[in-house]
């Protein structure tokens, strides 16, 4: 039986070859204690678990607790499927209930009710006169555009802004910019996914349906572990740095921005319009600034 200290020293040219399992803001996040002991420099982080980082050799090597198998080892990292039900508290989870609803009220309130300022439209609106025309492939690319350097724009001062905040405020502030503007431009999207210049018809092929609906399917697995902590992305729990051991971010850094690039590969695909290929095309950017 293969050990798991072989196992890592068979991976570790791999992970030692790729920067996308390394996460971007880790020098900046976690506090690092240089004193020489092996080699190796140990990472403090806000979890339930230690960490180890071998520098020059692997950008972050998980060492294993046992010599046991893979199934008996215990993890040093985060859990991404860990849930426990007797840790969870019925105040947090009522606290969640009513944070959550009247966010997301006000947001409706203020971007999309009859009865309110019509923030929606307001920035619909701002785009088209930006960009010039109301042709639905431009203004669903600009749309995405705005919303994806909002969003990663916040993702980046989070690092500096949330010691004068607090993490808590931080990320409410983060979703109450987010929220509106993907409100918007899923809306957009579904609205005049099917209009602008039809390139290709591919809705009779009955292999590409079952293709395209796989790879849907697929996509939303993405979005797994990041949505998984609903308490501390409400910050009803103090946002924390996961450094996830288990799940799909041990192949990718960000699940949601890969899942998002398949869901729009398989849209593009099945809908043939350049409306559809410019909100994929949009998606690049993201990618690139993730």
């Amino acid at each position: 039986m293969v050990s798991a200290r072989s196992l890592l020293l068979l991976i570790a040219p791999l992970v030692a070859s790729s920067a996308a399992f390394v996460p971007s803001s880790l020098p900046r996040t976690l506090s690092i204690d240089r004193t020489p002991v092996s080699s190796a420099v140990f990472i403090t982080a806000p979890s339930r678990y230690s960490f180890t980082a071998n520098v020059g050799r692997v950008p972050i090597c998980l060492a294993a607790a046992t010599e046991n198998s893979l199934a008996e080892t215990e993890l040093v990292g985060d859990d991404a499927a860990y849930f426990s039900l007797k840790e969870q508290s019925l105040g947090d989870w009522t606290k969640f209930s009513v944070a959550t609803g009247t966010v997301l009220a006000a947001v409706a309130w203020a971007w999309i009710l009859p009865s309110g300022p019509h923030g929606g439209d307001l920035f619909l609106e701002s785009i088209q006169s930006v960009m010039g025309t109301t042709d639905p492939a431009v203004t669903v690319f600009a749309m995405l555009s705005f919303f994806a350097v909002s969003h990663s724009g916040l993702a980046g001062l989070r690092t500096y802004a949330e010691p004068v905040v607090g993490a808590r405020a931080w990320r409410v502030l983060f979703a109450v910019v987010s929220l509106p503007l993907a409100l918007s431009c899923i809306s957009y999207f579904v609205n005049h996914a099917h209009e602008g210049t039809q390139f290709w018809d591919v809705s009779g092929n009955e292999a590409v349906h079952a293709a395209v609906w796989i790879a849907n399917f697929v996509s939303f697995l993405f979005l797994y572990p990041s949505t998984f902590n609903l308490l501390e992305i409400a910050a009803i729990e103090e946002p924390q740095l996961h450094l996830w051991e288990t799940g799909v971010t041990r192949i990718t850094r960000h699940p949601q921005a890969a899942g998002q690039v398949l869901w729009c590969a398989a849209h593009s695909l099945w809908l043939g319009t350049s409306t559809a290929l410019a909100a994929s095309a949009s998606k690049l950017p993201l990618m690139t600034i993730q």
